[in-house]
């Protein structure tokens, strides 16, 4: 889920996220981070539908539209600061909520 990206750079991204809303340049390199995101989520919605493992219960629009909240920096950062989670119990929860809510993997469970 990225978790791995984010917590690379953890305090570093986190200062330029809240400064992006008062520089211009800042906002829009954060922009572009986020706009290269879209592609690689699209190309994993596309490979889940293909594979009949893209629930049918999930629009493949609405499937994207999760994994790009589930994936971004803001989501990583609630659990692992505002929750105190190390990102391996981040990364568990995040990949728990995409498996189950959007593949049919574990629907029984």
């Amino acid at each position: 889920m990225g978790c791995g990206f984010w917590a690379a750079e953890h305090s570093l991204i986190r200062r330029l996220t809240g400064l992006a809303a008062v520089d211009d340049e800042i906002s829009r390199v954060i922009a572009d981070v986020e706009q290269n995101r879209l592609p690689l989520l699209a190309g994993l919605v596309e490979r889940l539908e293909a594979a009949g493992q893209l629930s049918p219960d999930v629009p493949p629009a609405r499937a994207l539209d999760v994994l790009w909240m589930l994936s971004s920096f803001e989501a990583f950062d609630q659990l692992l600061t505002g929750r105190a989670l190390t990102v391996e119990e981040v990364a568990e929860i995040l990949t728990h909520l995409t498996v189950r809510g959007l593949t049919t993997h574990n629907r029984n469970r």
